[in-house]
């Protein structure tokens, strides 16, 4: 449970549900209101929610040079 944190974000990559804010990076794949919290969303996009998130943290030449990857792989 969190606000806005890149906690959520985390969790969800490793396939923990999370409970955040509607307007957090984690939202489209979490629930978003606290009431919800006995049922956990167990969001199957994970994948195409994490490339969306990508999009927009990186620049092409950021992805043609491997920056992306690379800090992909170790910031799991």
């Amino acid at each position: 449970v969190t606000m806005c944190s890149k906690v959520a974000i985390d969790a969800v990559i490793a396939g923990v549900p999370s409970v955040c804010d509607r307007r957090s990076m984690a939202a489209p794949v979490s629930r978003t209101k606290l009431a919800d919290i006995e049922s956990p969303l167990h969001a199957d996009c994970r994948e195409e929610w994490v490339e969306t998130l990508l999009l927009n943290q990186f620049t092409i030449p950021d992805m043609i040079s491997g920056l992306a990857w690379d800090w992909l792989v170790n910031h799991q």
